[in-house]
């Protein structure tokens, strides 16, 4: 997780672009999903995109 959170500084990017990246090349979709998947921070992104 570590190198996931230093990577997605690295290039700028939310990490878990990189975890899902990662999830699909290597086909184990289990891998890392508790770090970053269904926290709703994408979820609550763009609900508040629809508002504007």
């Amino acid at each position: 997780m570590r190198d996931v959170l230093a990577l997605a500084r690295e290039v700028d990017i939310h990490p878990a672009i990189i975890a899902g990246r990662i999830r699909h090349e290597t086909g184990d979709f289990r891998k890392l999903a508790r770090s970053f998947v269904n926290n709703g921070v994408v979820r609550r992104q763009l609900d508040a995109g629809d508002a504007a």
